[in-house]
């Protein structure tokens, strides 16, 4: 694992949009973004480690390639 990315919020950012829609209302369990903020997510991308975050995400956060009902619960 490596070091964490935070990211503030100083108005100059524009607000992510969300991941349901009113035609798809439930969160994919199986996007390793789901959780992760847009604006660290962005910061990652911009220090080219993006590719190793989703690696770790998916190593060692997701279960055989998806989220948790329980941690799917929390995005309604």
């Amino acid at each position: 694992m490596y070091i964490l990315s935070k990211s503030t919020l100083n108005g100059k950012h524009k607000h992510s949009s969300s991941d349901t829609t009113i035609t798809a209302p439930d969160p994919n369990p199986s996007d390793p973004w789901l959780f992760t903020d847009p604006f660290a997510r962005e910061l990652y991308r911009q220090r080219d480690l993006i590719d190793r975050l989703e690696e770790d995400i998916r190593t060692y956060v997701m279960f055989d390639g998806c989220s948790a009902p329980e941690e799917l619960e929390c995005k309604f």
